[in-house]
């Protein structure tokens, strides 16, 4: 069959953009950084102490200055690093992350630089207003008369707009159903919170601007020492505030037409408002309730099947112990499979996107580098045709003793285990300790001979694959002259080196990124590489591959494999050679 071409970027989603020459370059942080992450979140919780705080401080008599002095001094060295900050860390453009400073300079300076700036001088303003300086140059008379300093904390406020981006960001981290679900509840229910904590303070407000001479709802509590503090007036007020929202009364009433007309506009935002956050707090509780019920009935499910099947305890234990495990940890990435939409997704997309996600995973392989250098449209049909995503989840195995192999798998995180019956337990991850490149790929045999399993290997950790079908594989590099002798030369090559090598070299994890460089290498590069014409056939090519690939026999060295003390010898003469 014939692959179409189709012109396809060198960016993909997720590469940083990055400049070199700039002397900044190396302070600059990524939008996911864990240094930006903290500091998102502190950010948050600046916001909300602002958001808390400084409506107290301008309702007279409930939090006064000298108390918070200290913790507003921290906030506003908190904002004014965060300026700086904010011009070193990346943002994305396009699904890239941009991280050239001149670039994110100026995307800051266009969006909330000025507003920035603006609030810190405000801060810095407040701060030195409350200062023995300001006091010694008489300005602090003014304030006093005009109450500057009160009215202008209501300006931090405007921080609170950053707040949904933030927030987006962080829950962008959360890949669990049950976490997000939670974190939308939690998040409602603070905003109820919110919205009455700035109602009450506007109740107590709106109680000190009336006129003296004018009723009002704070009368009574005046008439008793105990309850004429701020903090008994601030939860009074909250307390009103809440049975504005619910079906509930108080003995705080109205007492004048402000108070009135603030009443009923409190209703009728009650009745929009409320109605909204119940109903989305419903349905995230229901949610909640269907995640919990399915795994509880999983759970009584399983207790049910083992009694009544009268398993012995210890495997009852064992399965039960694999079950909670495995829902702890069965988070695994978005597959194309997860993505109805790609169904409907017109060919030449589909071809660009298969390329796109499985060519970074092949390449690494010295083989398949060197297909992508002499036939580029060959490794295209192979990842469009013979690639699949796959996730194994904790304890979960790829394949078993015996199990006749038709994949090889390509890891792309987490940590496996590899159980052979003369070896001590080998654990695979796709990178080592200091950074480097761990084993990458499993099951490489089975696209040069045919091969049975000789081990077990399971995940340790939530383990995510792309499979490689190799009878299609086989197909396609059948068709393809360019490549085909090649293949033939390293297929021979690693049949051999699996004649010579001992029992320990286990062909089912056996990845040496050397030896197979070299092995591609003599097989692409330094080999004379045939031109045969389309006319001979590719059945006859298919044939030569089925027939190299069958000349194996699985059998000879997976009984071999039962003895560690077998030599090369006593494997080649187990095995059919060319």
């Amino acid at each position: 069959s014939q692959i179409m071409q189709v012109s396809f970027s060198v960016l993909r989603g997720g590469d940083e953009l990055l400049d070199e020459s700039s002397c900044l370059q190396p302070f600059v942080i990524g939008p996911n950084s864990r240094l930006r992450t903290i500091w998102d979140t502190v950010s948050v919780l600046v916001v909300g102490y602002d958001v808390l705080t400084v409506p107290l401080i301008v309702m007279e008599g409930v939090l006064q200055e000298p108390e918070v002095e200290i913790v507003n001094l921290a906030t506003t060295l908190f904002w004014t690093m965060d300026i700086f900050l904010s011009f070193m860390s990346g943002f994305y453009v396009n699904g890239l992350v941009e991280l050239r400073p001149r670039k994110i300079a100026r995307n800051y300076i266009r969006g909330w630089c000025f507003m920035d700036l603006v609030i810190i001088l405000v801060d810095w303003l407040l701060l030195f207003l409350q200062s023995s300086l300001a006091d010694f140059i008489g300005i602090v008379r003014i304030t006093k008369t005009l109450r500057l300093g009160r009215l202008l904390r209501l300006v931090r406020l405007l921080r609170v707009m950053k707040v949904p981006s933030i927030i987006g960001d962080l829950m962008d981290g959360f890949h669990t159903e049950s976490l997000t679900t939670t974190v939308a509840i939690v998040k409602n229910i603070m905003l109820i919170t919110v919205l009455n904590h700035f109602i009450a303070c506007g109740w107590i407000g709106l109680a000190d601007a009336v006129p003296r001479d004018m009723p009002r709802w704070t009368l009574e509590m005046d008439k008793y020492p105990e309850h004429s503090s701020g903090w008994f007036r601030y939860l009074t007020a909250l307390h009103w505030s809440l049975t504005q929202f619910t079906p509930a009364s108080m003995e705080v009433v109205p007492k004048n037409r402000w108070e009135r007309l603030y009443a009923v506009v409190v209703l009728l935002t009650a009745m929009v408002t409320f109605s909204t956050f119940v109903s989305s707090i419903t349905t995230a509780m229901t949610t909640l309730r269907r995640i919990n019920a399915e795994r509880s009935q999983q759970r009584t499910h399983l207790r049910r099947y083992i009694t009544e099947n009268q398993l012995s305890i210890e495997l009852g234990n064992k399965i039960s112990f694999f079950v909670r495990t495995h829902q702890v940890s069965k988070r695994r990435r978005v597959h194309m499979e997860d993505m109805p939409v790609f169904k409907v997704l017109p060919e030449t997309l589909l071809l660009q996107l298969h390329w796109e996600v499985y060519s970074q995973r092949l390449v690494p392989h010295p083989v398949f580098h060197h297909i992508k250098e002499l036939d580029e449209q060959a490794l295209f049909e192979i990842c469009h045709t013979a690639m699949k995503e796959m996730s194994l989840g904790t304890s979960q195995e790829l394949f078993h003793v015996g199990q006749e192999a038709n994949a090889v798998y390509f890891l792309q995180s987490g940590t496996l285990e590899y159980f052979h019956p003369s070896l001590d337990i080998l654990m695979f991850e796709p990178f080592g300790p200091d950074g480097s490149q761990g084993c990458r790929w499993f099951c490489e045999a089975v696209l040069w001979v045919k091969w049975e399993h000789v081990g077990r290997l399971a995940a340790v950790s939530t383990c995510e694959f792309v499979s490689m079908d190799a009878a299609q594989v086989r197909r396609i590099v059948a068709r393809r002259p360019e490549i085909f002798f090649g293949c033939v030369v390293y297929a021979k090559q690693f049949r051999e080196r699996m004649l010579n090598q001992s029992i320990a070299d286990h062909f089912d994890v056996w990845c040496e990124f050397d030896e197979v460089q070299e092995m591609a290498q003599v097989a692409f590069g330094d080999f004379p590489h045939h031109t045969t014409s389309k006319d001979e056939g590719d059945m006859k090519r298919l044939g030569m591959m089925n027939k190299l690939w069958r000349s194996w026999s699985p059998r000879a060295f997976r009984r071999g494999s039962r003895s560690s003390t077998a030599s090369g010898e006593s494997i080649h003469r187990r095995c059919n050679t060319l």
